[in-house]
């Protein structure tokens, strides 16, 4: 579920959201999620996750058998650099072999899916974060609705809006109903498809109130908000800038 004293807020920046995109996209290439294949090893690409939880030797200060490491996962590094590449335009470093036309096809492919890249992070109007299981709940299209006590930005929402997820995942508000409480809109919308896994509306009602009190949830109401997975994601366009097809092939 989401942390209850971030209300969301309008718009969001690649710049915010470049880190945890890359890292979901890398992870997803790993795991075999969401159709991604980056062209690199498994290896490699778990290298680049790698002491992600702050716990490398190069912070600590000792080293390993793998030698000194950076004082970050190297995926910060390539998002750094990725992000820099994407807002100026610039991939005139990028080049595969000699063949001039081939490089030239290559680069207009890389731009075109990065120019694609801003414009959904130009499009996105709500940035919003939701817990484990939750998160991949709505990833795999198990978790169709949404709920929020309905304050803030939250009164905002309307069909028709993008929502970004945990800075990596984009959705569609299919549509948005009110509710005194919580149980009310867990009866109303179903179980299944707001808290998937739970096996009662009291066990439901139990995990809002972890974030919100009864006096939050009687004084502003609660929101239901039906939600879709949008075809394309950001890790798609993500993908295709880090290895894209060479067409002609």
């Amino acid at each position: 579920m989401a942390q209850p004293s971030s209300p969301g807020k309008l718009s969001v920046d690649l710049k915010d959201a470049i880190d945890e995109l890359l890292k979901f996209t890398i992870q997803s290439h790993i795991n075999g999620n969401s159709g991604l294949d980056l062209g690199l090893s498994i290896d490699f690409c778990s290298a680049l996750l790698d002491d992600d939880d702050g716990t490398s030797a190069a912070v600590s200060g000792t080293a390993t058998s793998r030698g000194n490491r950076p004082p970050q996962p190297l995926y910060k590094l390539l998002a750094s650099a990725l992000y820099g590449d994407i807002i100026s335009g610039d991939f005139s470093g990028v080049s595969r072999g000699e063949d001039s036309k081939r490089n030239g096809e290559w680069s207009a492919q890389i731009m075109a899916a990065a120019t694609e890249l801003a414009n959904i992070f130009s499009s996105i109007e709500y940035d919003l974060h939701v817990q484990e299981p939750f998160f991949t709940q709505l990833r795999d299209g198990l978790k169709t609705v949404e709920g929020r006590c309905a304050r803030g930005f939250y009164n905002q929402i309307q069909p028709g809006a993008l929502i970004l997820f945990n800075k990596c995942l984009v959705v569609r508000v299919q549509g948005v109903q009110r509710y005194t409480s919580f149980s009310e809109m867990l009866e109303a919308e179903g179980l299944d498809k707001v808290l998937p896994g739970l096996e009662s509306i009291d066990e439901g009602a139990k995990v809002y109130r972890r974030f919100y009190t009864e006096d939050e949830e009687r004084s502003n109401g609660v929101i239901g908000v039906r939600i879709s997975r949008t075809a394309i994601q950001p890790c798609n366009y993500l993908a295709e800038i880090i290895s894209p097809n060479e067409s002609g092939s």
